[in-house]
């Protein structure tokens, strides 16, 4: 049997050996489930007793286990006044006899870190084509979703040197929420294994990593039928983090051949990424090739841009990449910084496209609108039609994008006016924290005409029909023919 040391380093502390302690499965479990609460939320989270009374059905045995684990400085047991339960917690200071605080951390530090980290799943398991989570259960509805399971087994990989180099952008970026949260609950800075402190280890670990391949693995199905990815719940996941995204690199056995239509495509995703918002498709694909050419980047003054850059240069190189003539591709990019882009591109030699672009529809819910209604300047909006692209969270006078997208709250059901909607997004925050929307009464005005009379009036209009003449019960079936 590994010494007590050895149990906590490795994250596998077991029941202690006590005179007159009587083990029994249970009780064994009871204690893992105490050290597993300590290295999930530290020293102060307890273990309730009035589950585990239930479950070892011996009250007397109950009582004495915890007697003698007390008596050996094991645990702390709390009860509470006029109350017929009790809790323990397990003793920090009785682990601080075995190791260091340190050490505690880090293998509270693992822990975690192993919980949250992407990992590459077996193709042999089951990947939750028939199960559907409702109120967290995990059950059969009849809901299938192949297409989703067969999602989950694609793989994916990160560009490491990249991820080495902007070492530093990537872990703010991930940590960004974590340390928001920090601000509001400073008491969490007490616990060394937070999750900023996790956060950098694993990007670490993604730098270094042997294998670089990761997949969604199991997943579920919402009960409305729509995809819960398996790694949703992971740090670095590249569904929840862009800048993770931004740093994907496709597997070799899903890339395609470099084409003058990629090429094409690739142009168009570079000026999606230099913030192109309204002209033709042609003047779109100009832009995005003149930004290559040019090498333009932001100015990194916000998050995005720092993200956005990553991807454009990573871009870049799997352009030039493809362009196999390196000497013609230098002069036509010194042509191009002088003003001059009426020159053929360079040939495009045997490569394959390294880096994914990201496809993306404006306003998803508008366009559906659109075509479920028939409405055409929600197609025109939501660039569904052809003709000359927009942007679809432009407007004249509210002309902050972010600002400007809230529109969706209210055609969702929101029943606040513009203003209370923003001042209750405001809550507690100041003018210049991240997500702060500072407006004028000239854009409350502006935005509450286009809800209540303005293009979006159909919107609103469509979604009081739903709630009106749905006859909603708490339970209902939908017939989809």
């Amino acid at each position: 049997m590994n010494s007590i040391r050895e149990q906590i380093l490795n994250n596998r502390l077991e029941l202690p050996v006590i005179r007159d302690l009587q083990v029994t499965e249970p009780i064994q479990a009871m204690f893992r489930a105490m050290w597993h609460n300590y290295i999930a939320k530290g020293a102060t989270e307890p273990t309730s007793m009035t589950y585990w009374a239930q479950r070892i059905a011996n009250p007397k045995l109950h009582n004495q286990v915890l007697r003698i684990l007390s008596d050996a400085g094991w645990i702390t047991v709390s009860t509470r006044p006029n109350n017929n339960w009790s809790e323990a917690y397990l003793n920090e200071s009785k682990l601080l006899t075995y190791c260091t605080k340190a050490e505690l951390d880090r293998t509270r530090m693992f822990y975690k870190f192993s919980k949250y980290m992407l990992t590459l799943h077996h193709d042999d398991q089951d990947y939750g084509s028939a199960v559907t989570s409702v109120r967290g259960k995990r059950m059969d509805t009849g809901l299938r979703r192949p297409g989703f399971a067969k999602a989950g087994k694609v793989q994916y990989s990160f560009d490491t040197t990249v991820m080495h180099a902007y070492e530093y952008e990537v872990e703010q970026q991930i940590n960004k929420g974590i340390r928001n949260m920090i601000e509001r609950y400073p008491q969490i800075r007490d616990d060394h294994a937070n999750y900023e402190e996790l956060g950098k280890e694993i990007v670490q670990a993604y730098i270094y990593a042997e294998n670089n391949l990761y997949n969604g693995g199991p997943r579920t199905n919402d009960p409305r039928g729509r995809d819960n990815r398996g790694d949703l719940s992971k740090i670095g996941n590249p569904v929840g983090f862009k800048v993770m995204r931004s740093l994907l690199t496709i597997p070799v056995q899903y890339r395609n051949q470099a084409t003058t239509a990629g090429l094409r495509n690739k142009f168009l995703f570079i000026a999606e990424l230099m913030g192109f918002k309204s002209g033709t498709e042609q003047a779109k694909v100009d832009f995005g090739r003149k930004c290559y050419y040019t090498e333009a980047l932001h100015p990194m003054k916000s998050d995005n841009e720092v993200v956005e850059n990553i991807w454009l240069e990573r871009t870049y190189t799997d352009i030039d990449s493809a362009f196999g003539n390196l000497f013609s591709l230098r002069i036509c990019k010194s042509w191009a910084k002088a003003g001059k882009l009426s020159f053929a591109d360079p040939v495009i030699v045997a490569y394959k496209w390294e880096v994914p672009i990201e496809i993306d529809m404006s306003a998803s819910v508008l366009g559906f609108l659109g075509l479920i209604l028939n409405h055409r300047p929600f197609m025109e909006r939501c660039n569904i039609l052809h003709g000359t692209l927009s942007d679809a969270w432009g407007h004249d006078v509210v002309t902050n994008r972010d600002q400007f997208k809230t529109a969706m709250r209210p055609m969702y059901g929101s029943q606040l006016s513009a203003q209370a909607m923003w001042n209750d997004m405001n809550s507690g925050k100041s003018p210049g924290d991240s997500g702060y929307i500072e407006y004028t009464q000239a854009e409350v005005n502006a935005f509450q005409h286009e809800l209540n009379e303005g293009e979006f009036a159909v919107a609103v209009a469509f979604k009081d029909f739903l709630i009106n003449n749905a006859q909603m019960q708490p339970e209902m079936d939908l017939v989809v023919n």
